[in-house]
Formats: structure tokens, sequence, C-alpha cells
């Protein structure tokens, strides 16, 4: 078996404790300790899980892949497969609205884990040169889980649209529009209804909304949302 293969085991059989333990080792054990996986040693464990970076990457991966699948059930069925140019535009309208519902579904399945969450991400944004600003996070690993995310909503939800300006403006803004509302569900601020930040998530999605500004109700609301998201990553790494 392989060790991708095997890793994958591991990943999904850890799933379930998660809520408990965290996007860490922890959940990998208590998979083994429950028996729904077994180990050959403990070398194998640090073989395929060399770091804490790599094991919170694999587990919140898995776990973004199975919220949208939870959220996937509030889909409508697709359309017929042979669409002519209005059927095609009325498609693809259809489409964005659903990658929305997903995401949106994505963000409400997330809400028991948000302290696991923000933990994860604090790994993943460490600086990898410690000789170098090494206690400054960088915010790349979560705009391209933000990417991965949404692409993978769009795939579930059947968007295909025409390639071009509109299509990249369309993903790009699904893609900043549900970073900026997961951040706000992970604010140190957060009131305990994510129906705020799925709020903020349709507001940002809509066209013309140039990043979602001319959305909400004033910019430096904006600036408080993203920051306050920022500032529970900043604090559990301890900036």
């Amino acid at each position: 078996m392989s060790n991708s293969t095997r890793i994958r085991q591991f990943i999904t059989q850890a799933q379930p404790y998660i809520q408990q333990h965290g996007f860490t080792l922890r959940s990998i054990r208590a998979a083994i300790t429950s028996g729904k996986i077994t180990i050959d040693n403990e070398e194998e464990l640090a073989v395929l899980f060399p770091n804490q970076i790599e094991i919170s990457k694999q587990l919140l991966t898995q776990f973004d892949k199975e919220g949208l699948k939870v959220a996937s059930s509030s889909l409508l069925p697709s359309e017929s497969s042979h669409p002519d140019s209005e059927e095609r535009n009325a498609g693809d309208r259809r489409a964005i609205e659903q990658v929305e519902l997903l995401l949106a579904g994505k963000l409400l399945h997330s809400v028991p884990f948000r302290e696991h969450i923000v933990d994860a991400l604090a790994v993943l944004t460490a600086a990898k040169d410690r000789q170098a600003f090494s206690s400054i996070p960088t915010p790349l690993p979560i705009m391209q889980r933000a990417w991965q995310v949404t692409d993978e909503a769009i795939h579930m939800a059947k968007w295909k649209g025409r390639l071009g300006t509109d299509w990249y403006t369309h993903r790009t803004r699904l893609t900043n529009a549900f970073l900026m509302a997961e951040l706000h569900l992970l604010s140190p601020d957060f009131q305990g209804d994510a129906h705020q930040s799925v709020h903020v998530l349709r507001r940002l999605a809509r066209p013309h909304s140039v990043f979602g500004t001319q959305m909400i109700e004033s910019a430096s609301q904006w600036v408080n949302w993203g920051s306050r998201g920022w500032l529970g990553i900043f604090r559990s790494v301890g900036l």
C-alpha cells in the first residue's frame, strides 16, 4: 500500500475526533486507539506525518471536503446537459448561486470547530524560515485554502462557464467572499450567530461589489471584520 493511500486512511478515520482533539496528531492517535485503523509501529507515523504543519494541512483539507459534502444536500438538480445560449446563461447564474449555498453551508458546518480551525491556520501561516521574521505569519496558505475550497464548491455545483474575464472575476470574488466570511466567523468577537458570517459571504459575493466594500455599510466595518479575524490568528501564535 502506498504512503499516500495510507495517509488518506489515517486522515479520513481521524475526522470524527477533530472536534475534541483538533487538527493535530492527537486526533489520528484517537482513531488508532478506537481501533478504526491500525498502525505497524511509531516509525510509520513519523514517516507519514513528519511535522505538525503537514498534519494540520491534511486534516484541514479533508475537513473542508467533508464540510462541502454536508452542504451539498441543499443543491438543486443540474439542468440539461445540452443547453442553448439562454439556458447556459441561466445555468451559470444558478450554478453561482449554488456555489454560494455550498460555501455558506461550509461556514455553518465549521462553527463547532472554530477554535481548532484558528489553531490549524496559525500553524499553516507560521513562517517556515525561523531565522528571519520567525514569528510573523504569512497569509498565503489561508488564501490558497480559500481558493481550493471555492474551487471544490465550483466543481460540485457543476459550474463550467466560459473561460474569460467574467469567469475569473466571479471565481476570485467568491474566493475573497469566503475568505472574509470565514475570518469573520473565526473572529475573537464572534457572537455565536454564524448566519452573520453567511450574510458577509452573500454580500461580498454579489457582482459589482468592488471586493464587497460597496455592499457593506461602511469601509471601516469591512476592515474591522477582517482585522478581528486576523487578530485571532495572530493571538494564537503569541503576537
